[in-house]
């Protein structure tokens, strides 16, 4: 297989833990590491890691900028 075969597949379920991280800040008041253990992440280091990585903000800078945006 080629690497962009192997890439597309483990992109669109990274993608879709970022979409549902999100959701879940937006839309919950759950804690961050309440959401990276009910995304199935095991340490909280390393979802806060995960989702600057794929976003360019940590969870709590992302929940704060779409409050200020009022998106909430």
């Amino acid at each position: 297989m080629s690497t962009n075969c192997q890439q597309a597949p483990k992109r669109l379920i990274h993608d879709r833990v970022i979409q549902e991280s999100k959701r879940m800040l937006i839309f919950s008041n759950l804690s961050s590491n309440e959401i990276c253990y009910q995304l199935g992440f095991s340490d909280p280091a390393y979802f806060s890691r995960f989702f600057k990585k794929h976003t360019g903000m940590t969870a709590q800078q992302f929940r704060k900028h779409t409050a200020a945006r009022g998106t909430h």
